[in-house]
């Protein structure tokens, strides 16, 4: 959007604000990546008809490779943390063959899926009888009596879980 001249769209509370902080004239455009909108580039000017459509090609390309720029660092970082988690998971599954014992796997389990996929809080629960066991917790803090090791909860307390077992 090109606005040679802000004083006459001050309707709008954005252009109203660049113009009291003594702005004159404005060129937006859109930053697209592939077929989506992912940003705008917004240009102020202090000089009425400081922008013109003559300026709108050489804006436009460098809006497009500031929309690409983003995407690949996106991309980039996406990947970055695909590597890590299928690290993660290589590592978990090297360390569990090396187990034997039930407490230390699920113990293990907890302990990773905080540290790796970073989450506040993990419990495993296995089913035992007609209830859910805690069996493993991490961190193994007490946050109240129904997430420590060892609680029991009627596996009816859980519908979905209900219904899947049943």
């Amino acid at each position: 959007h090109l606005t040679p001249d802000l004083s006459a769209e001050t309707e709008f509370a954005a252009e109203q604000m660049l113009y009291q902080a003594g702005h004159r004239s404005r060129i937006n455009l859109p930053l697209i990546a592939g077929e989506r909108v992912i940003g705008s580039l917004n240009l102020t000017s202090r000089r009425v008809g400081a922008f013109t459509p003559a300026h709108l090609p050489a804006l436009s390309q460098i809006a497009n490779a500031v929309a690409i720029a983003i995407e690949n660092t996106r991309l980039f970082e996406a990947e970055q943390a695909r590597r890590e988690e299928l690290g993660a998971l290589y590592g978990l599954s090297r360390d569990l063959a090396d187990l034997n014992d039930s407490e230390a796997i699920l113990n293990l389990v907890a302990y990773r899926a905080v540290e790796t996929i970073r989450l506040t809080f993990a419990r495993l629960a296995l089913c035992e009888g007609d209830a859910f066991v805690v069996r493993a917790a991490h961190p193994a803090r007490l946050l109240g009596r129904d997430l420590r090791v060892g609680h029991r909860e009627p596996i009816a307390l859980h519908p979905f879980c209900a219904r899947i077992l049943t």
